[in-house]
Formats: C-alpha cells, structure tokens, sequence
C-alpha cells in the first residue's frame, strides 16, 4: 500500500518524507516552546513543519499557541478557525472559546498537565 500520512501520525511504512520533516520540525518547536522557553524560535519551527503538514490539526493548535504567546492573536485565531474550516473536531465550541481567549489559559493548563 501507498505510505499515508495522516498529520503527525503515521499510518503505514515506509514513512513519507513529508511526514520525517513535519515531525522533525513539529517536535524541536514543542522543544523549544515547552521546554525552553524560547516562543519565536519555536515559531520558526512550527512554520517550517506547516510546510510539509498545512492540514494537521495538532500543528495549528500549538503554532496558534505559540502566536498567541508572542501577542499574535490574530494569527493564532486564524489557525484556530482553520482547525474548525478542516472539520472533524468535535470541540468546535472549545476552539472558538480560543479565539475569545476565554478557553486559551484551560488548554495551556491541559498541555502543561501532559
């Protein structure tokens, strides 16, 4: 069968290029903006990884985060909204809590929780 990459998940092998660089990517920014601290780094990162994955939900959550934190909020509503325009998210009443930054500090809790 044809390798499938659904977002960041990986649904059969051999893994599609596209796939190795989003993750590569998508895993040094949650470095950088978990761990370290280091927000605009981390963007670059996120962008990069866009790139490769521009539909994957888990991606624009936490580059919409990211943006959020450097005082981009319109960036961060925007990928927000697009989760909801890609559609299969049952939370579409939670992410638009998000983009009132009223659900904003219960998912930073629920990130630094895992």
């Amino acid at each position: 069968p044809k390798p499938v990459c659904n977002g960041l998940v990986i649904t059969c092998l051999p893994i599609p290029l596209n796939c190795i660089q989003a993750k590569k990517n998508f895993d040094i920014g949650n470095k950088k903006f978990f761990v370290k601290e280091s927000t605009k780094s981390a963007l670059k990162y996120y962008d990069r990884a866009m790139q490769y994955l521009p539909n994957d939900k888990a991606l624009l959550v936490t580059r919409g985060m990211c943006r959020y934190e450097l005082g981009d909020k319109n960036g961060a509503c925007q990928d927000w909204n697009r989760i909801i325009t890609l559609g299969g998210v049952e939370g579409d009443a939670y992410l638009d809590n998000f983009c009132e930054f009223k659900g904003y500090a219960d998912m930073i809790n629920i990130f630094q929780e895992k």
